[in-house]
């Protein structure tokens, strides 16, 4: 027999324990929903489990990270080869409300809402045994019926509304590529005021050029590139790249001195959008990577030459479709692709080709390249 010490609650029509149990302990206890994929979805109380997502981000968050922290895992009890699924629970004489969940070794504990978070747990334990002592809630309810079980797991998670990815990145304090696009935004003498710190899209009127959540992909992007060391070192360093490709740009300095606003630059220019920044960012890393030296000319002397209208012909099939904005892989890549041609830098030969190709379903030929990064 298993006994825990538990909490009784009601919600609804809904009774339920809560309890504590440790790593070691829900390892052993807790049972998956699902295991089989041929599974009749009819009678299905789970969604799959995705071992990718577990082994590569949810494992190492247990092991590297300190201060991890998991909700409490809700866990149906079933009782085998019985139609009634009811939790013993003996209350503790003092208090009703307080007491003891009682399981016989007959009884199965199925996760109905938390299997990731308890494979990662398996994995994670098997990986460093210390993580065993680590203790986790568990939201006890009985089973009830198959079509009321599936209910109750679109209840938990149909109505969770995933948190805004700028609110995601604002409130994150351990991840570099964070910490670093909050420091370049608060830096850099072109971004600072002007970048969406709450929202993951702007408005037609909105005082801002880009959002947070874009300069954060962006940052990404030119990580790699930047030398090793302390942070505020690889933020300065981050903050001088952006600003030399900023101040390159059409309308960025008047920005600045506050004869055009920031909307006006969205509606006119390629570069003021989500895909233009990351084939900035894609052409600032090529040109640190390949010509560090010459990178500050390149980009002085490069990207003022591009024609970052959207109403010039050449972004049609590569960043515009239809005469619209794009959001796809295709167009993010053929963008930055078109630019990094534009300005000498190596491609990817299938980068190129595919450009190529997309020019001619439209009747044109890729045009020639804007500058020769040797002759800078």
């Amino acid at each position: 027999m298993i006994r825990l010490r538990a909490i009784k609650g009601k919600m609804g029509n809904s009774e339920f324990f809560l309890t504590t149990a440790t790593f070691g302990e829900v390892t052993r206890i807790v049972n998956y929903k699902e295991n089989y994929k041929e599974w009749p979805v009819e009678l299905r109380q789970q969604r799959g489990l995705n071992i990718s997502r577990v082994k590569h981000e949810m494992v190492p968050y247990l092991i590297e990270n300190g201060e991890h922290f998991y909700n409490a895992l809700v866990v149906e009890h079933v009782r085998p080869s019985s139609t009634t699924h009811d939790i013993v629970f003996k209350p503790d004489p003092n208090d009703p409300l307080t007491g003891w969940v009682e399981l016989e070794g007959t009884e199965t504990l199925e996760a109905l809402d938390g299997q990731h978070r308890l494979k990662s747990i398996e994995l994670a334990v098997a990986e460093n045994p210390d993580l065993a002592r680590e203790t986790i809630g568990l939201l006890l309810v009985p089973h009830k019926t198959v079509p009321k079980s599936q209910q109750l797991f679109s209840d938990l998670n149909r109505n969770a509304k995933p948190t805004p990815k700028s609110l995601n990145i604002m409130f994150e304090h351990r991840e570099e590529a964070a910490l670093l696009a909050k420091d370049l935004v608060k830096r850099s003498r072109y971004l600072m005021g002007r970048v969406n710190l709450t929202g993951s899209s702007l408005s037609e009127r909105s005082p801002y050029i880009v959002t947070i959540s874009t300069i954060y992909e962006a940052v990404k992007i030119v990580q790699p590139i930047l030398d090793n060391g302390e942070r505020d070192e690889q933020a300065g360093q981050l903050t001088n790249y952006w600003d030399t490709a900023l101040g390159a740009l059409p309308g960025m300095n008047d920005v600045l001195s506050g004869k055009v606003q920031p909307k006006e630059l969205r509606s006119k220019y390629v570069y003021a959008t989500g895909l233009g920044f990351e084939a900035l960012a894609e052409t600032l890393k090529s040109a640190v990577d390949n010509f560090p030296a010459k990178r500050q000319d390149i980009l002085t002397q490069g990207l003022p030459r591009v024609k970052w209208e959207f109403t010039d012909p050449q972004w049609e099939g590569v960043a515009l479709f239809a005469g619209r904005v794009s959001i796809a892989r295709a167009a993010r890549r053929r963008t930055a692709t078109l630019v990094k041609h534009f300005l000498g830098l190596p491609n990817e030969e299938f980068h190129i080709k595919d450009l190529e190709e997309a020019y001619k379903t439209l009747g044109r030929k890729l045009p020639s390249p804007l500058l020769v990064p040797a002759a800078v």
